[in-house]
């Protein structure tokens, strides 16, 4: 519910508050790094990220990963009848 705003009139948290949480979760070693990178990616259109902070762990993987990377350029451009092609090599 909390990634795809389902709640409009449900309590907004303080974008500081999700980028400490972030941190804290990095800091911990509790979560898997994909798992960190895929949260990042879910809460970047809410999460000021003009600072130099920024989604580290997902702005890290990118470049590293070319199947995420991959991934969610399908995700973010997805074809108008919903359905996805594999991608040629």
């Amino acid at each position: 519910m909390f990634l795809h705003g389902k709640e409009a009139d449900g309590p907004r948290i303080e974008t500081w508050h999700l980028g400490k949480m972030l941190k804290h979760l990095e800091a911990s070693g509790d979560i898997a790094r994909m798992d960190l990178v895929q949260l990042e990616f879910g809460l970047f259109p809410i999460l000021e990220y003009g600072d130099a902070k920024g989604p580290k762990i997902l702005y890290e993987a990118i470049p590293t990963e070319p199947e995420l990377f991959n991934e969610l350029i399908r995700m973010v451009y997805k074809r108008r009848h919903g359905e996805t092609e594999e991608l040629r090599s």
